[in-house]
């Protein structure tokens, strides 16, 4: 039940925010901060082995913040923005490293995990926002129909389990019904709701539209290495039942930037548009 009523003051919050979100900026600082407490989550997480102080974990959520934005409006400001993020990210991690006692190569990864982690998935929904909104409900029914019929069929139907070192309940029958049933709504959305720029070949987009769920259950996939790699369940309990913000959009986050670097390859090479 506790699901249930979280799940359901979610989409109360969410659908709003997803309609109405392009006015004054609202999606872009709901994205802002879903990127900052993904780096708090990864800090808090990695800390449990390797606690660093206070004020180098506020550094690494406020760097996220920083290469959110960057990737966010990079397009606007002809990159200047992300290669400066890049160089920042660059220059604070040696420093930390150098100067930090007890800080040490390890730390360094997990550092740079926290302030690019969250903030380019969430930079890239965000993107795709800006875009079109319905870029945004095609990723989402991707990768949620996709995990709720990889869930459904591998309980009733799964007998080889996927990866039993990451995701002991993951099953290879839920994964190929999860890819079907996803890649049936991505592909039915796009041909219904004709969003993509003129110049993509129908073939072009069912072969995107297939591989949104199945980038979707990798990123699922990475997101609970990463847990079980520090032995926790959940990256946070902010949504009760349900677990962290990596927790509920960790699938999203890779469909996204996927969705994200494929347009933008499309249109250097095919598409002359823009995001």
């Amino acid at each position: 039940m506790k699901r249930i009523l979280t799940a359901i003051a979610m989409a109360v919050i969410l659908i709003p925010i997803l309609i109405w979100g392009d006015h004054f900026h609202i999606f872009d600082m709901f994205c802002l901060l879903a990127a900052a407490g993904a780096a708090w989550e990864l800090r808090v997480m990695t800390g449990k082995t390797r606690p660093q102080p206070r004020w180098v974990d506020l550094l690494a959520i406020i760097l996220s913040a920083g290469v959110y934005a960057a990737l966010r409006f990079s397009t606007e400001t002809a990159g200047v923005s992300l290669y400066a993020a890049v160089l920042a990210l660059f220059l604070v991690c040696g420093f930390l490293l150098v100067f930090v006692e007890g800080f040490k190569s390890d730390d360094f990864g997990n550092f740079l995990s926290a302030a690019v982690y969250g903030s380019v998935g969430f930079a890239a929904i965000a993107v795709l926002r800006n875009a079109d909104i319905h870029w945004v409900i095609y990723i989402l029914l991707g990768a949620m129909l996709t995990d709720t019929a990889a869930y459904f069929f591998g309980i009733r139907f799964g007998k080889h389990r996927l990866c039993p070192t990451i995701s002991p309940k993951k099953s290879v029958e839920g994964a190929i019904a999860g890819t079907v049933f996803g890649a049936a709504a991505t592909i039915s959305y796009a041909f219904f709701v004709p969003f993509f720029p003129e110049g993509f070949h129908p073939v072009v987009i069912i072969l995107v539209s297939i591989a949104i769920p199945i980038v979707a259950q990798v990123g699922d996939l990475v997101a609970s290495k990463l847990k079980r790699s520090y032995g926790i369940k959940d990256y946070s309990n902010l949504f009760p039942g349900h677990g962290g913000i990596l927790d509920r959009f960790d699938s999203t986050m890779f469909a996204a930037a996927f969705l994200v670097l494929v347009l933008l390859i499309a249109m250097a090479v095919f598409v002359p548009a823009t995001l």
